[in-house]
């Protein structure tokens, strides 16, 4: 009983430690240096050159690269979406706010389309030449 109870706690700490990170704020910026904003630019181009490198046959590290990039942009997406979220409870509170709620309205409208493009260009890899690649990946 004495066995089971120990290693109960040890697969509850260990859990604990694996997992918890995962929780852990979507970016280490202290919070009044993230941005509002999201480079849409930056992301077309992502999702262009992405859309035709998925087309492409034997372009497999070029479509992960490319995956790579969509990663880091989608976190940035939502990072700046948890802003606008926040601004808009300060707003809704009547806190203090640096933008308004008009700017903080377009803001999140922007960051909730790129966030579906996104999400949209990721699953166009299961229907693709290369979504054996990545299930495995």
């Amino acid at each position: 009983m004495k066995k089971k109870f120990i290693s109960l706690l040890l697969s509850a700490a260990m859990f604990t430690a694996a997992y918890i990170p995962a929780f852990a704020a979507v970016s280490d910026i202290p919070y009044e240096d993230r941005p509002l904003t999201i480079d849409t630019a930056a992301i077309d181009e992502s999702l262009k050159t992405f859309y035709e490198d998925l087309e492409k046959a034997d372009n497999l590290d070029k479509v992960f690269e490319d995956y790579n990039l969509l990663m880091e942009q989608y976190g940035d997406v939502n990072d700046a979406w948890l802003i606008n979220y926040m601004e808009t409870d300060k707003i809704n509170y009547d806190m203090e706010s640096k933008y308004t709620a008009e700017e903080i309205s377009d803001n999140y409208d922007e960051t909730v389309t790129y966030n579906e493009k996104i999400s949209a260009a990721v699953m166009s890899i299961l229907d693709s030449r290369y979504a054996e690649d990545f299930k495995e990946y």
